[in-house]
C-alpha cells in the first residue's frame, strides 16, 4: 500500500497553534503532524502490537476512515447542502470520530507508544476530558446543538454513579476535534495496515 499523507500534513497546519498550546507539539512537528504520526506508529516494535488484535484487519479500519473522508470531500465539493443534510453530517461526523476512532484506535493504542511521541500526546487528548466526555456524550445520546455551539452531559470521572455533569464545547474547538481525529486515525491505520497487511 502507497501512503502519501502530506495533504493531511497540510490540512491540519491551520490547527498548529491549538496543536502547540493544547498538546504541547513543537511547531516543526505539527507542520507534519499526519507524517509524524505515521512514522511513529511504523516504529512501534511488533511484539508490542500483538495486543492489538481485532475482529477488523488494519486495513479494513483504514479504508473505512478513507470512505467517509472522501464523503466528506465529495460532500463538501457538492457546495450547498439544507439543514436536514448538515445534521445528518453532524451525527455521522460525531460518531465516526469520536466512538468508532475512539473505540477502535485511540483507546488502544495510547499505552502502546512511547511517553514523549506525538502519537502518545494525540491518543491522551483524544481519551482524556473534555474530548472523553464528548465521546461519552454522543454514544449515549446525551448531546444537543444550538446555534455554534454543542451542549453535552457526561461523567467527569469513571465513577458510575456520579451524576453527568454539563459541558459546552463551540464550534471552533469540536471541528479542531474533528480534523485532529480524522488525522490520527486516518496516520495510524495507515501505518497499521502497511506493517501487517495480513492483520
Amino acid at each position: 500500500m502507497n501512503i502519501n499523507l502530506s495533504a493531511d500534513d497540510i490540512a491540519m497546519r491551520k490547527w498548529t497553534p491549538m496543536l502547540r498550546d493544547e498538546l504541547r507539539i513543537v511547531d516543526e512537528r505539527c507542520n507534519y503532524l499526519a507524517t509524524t504520526l505515521f512514522t511513529e506508529i511504523c516504529s512501534i516494535p511488533e511484539a508490542t502490537l500483538d495486543g492489538m488484535s481485532d475482529v477488523l484487519s488494519y486495513a479494513d479500519r483504514f479504508n473505512e476512515v478513507a470512505c467517509f473522508i472522501n464523503c466528506l470531500a465529495q460532500r463538501q465539493a457538492e457546495g450547498n447542502i439544507n439543514n436536514l443534510e448538515h445534521r445528518a453530517h453532524l451525527v455521522l461526523s460525531n460518531y465516526m470520530c469520536f466512538v468508532y476512532l475512539g473505540d477502535a484506535c485511540f483507546l488502544r493504542m495510547r499505552k502502546l507508544v512511547p511517553n514523549t511521541s506525538v502519537a502518545r500526546r494525540c491518543f491522551e487528548y483524544l481519551t482524556d476530558n473534555p474530548v472523553r466526555a464528548f465521546r461519552n456524550a454522543i454514544a449515549h445520546a446525551n448531546w444537543k446543538v444550538s446555534d455554534a455551539t454543542v451542549a453535552f452531559w457526561a461523567r467527569k470521572g469513571e465513577e458510575k454513579n456520579e451524576p453527568l455533569s454539563p459541558f459546552i464545547v463551540r464550534d471552533l474547538e469540536r471541528q479542531f476535534w474533528f480534523y485532529l481525529t480524522l488525522c490520527v486515525g486516518k496516520s495510524t491505520f495507515a501505518a497499521l495496515s502497511q506493517r501487517s497487511p495480513q492483520q
